[in-house]
């Protein structure tokens, strides 16, 4: 991989604190900040995967082998919690 040389202003105090935490890693400053930079990306990458994956499924929709029909109407499972049943008794045929 080629590497680019980049020249940035950082405040004093925040280059004070990545020098103690380079130094306690028994890095270099560039090591650090490389590292950094690289869980960054590699977070964000991994983050607008994840999204694009959850947008897909979605969109298609995920089969609950129902076959597209619902195996019961809501004013028919309203009319059973209204008359005492619960919703599971009607799904499951004793309703």
């Amino acid at each position: 991989m080629e590497r680019q040389n980049v020249t940035l202003p950082l405040p004093k105090e925040l280059l004070k604190s990545a020098k103690v935490i380079a130094a306690q890693e028994d890095k270099s400053l560039s090591a650090l900040i490389w590292e950094s930079l690289v869980e960054k990306l590699q977070r964000t990458s991994g983050y607008a995967g994840a999204r694009r994956r959850q947008i897909s499924l979605m969109r298609e929709g995920i089969d609950l082998g129902t076959s597209g029909n619902a195996p019961c109407q809501r004013s028919r499972l309203r009319k059973q919690a209204n008359r005492g049943s619960h919703a599971n008794d009607y799904v499951q045929g004793r309703g």
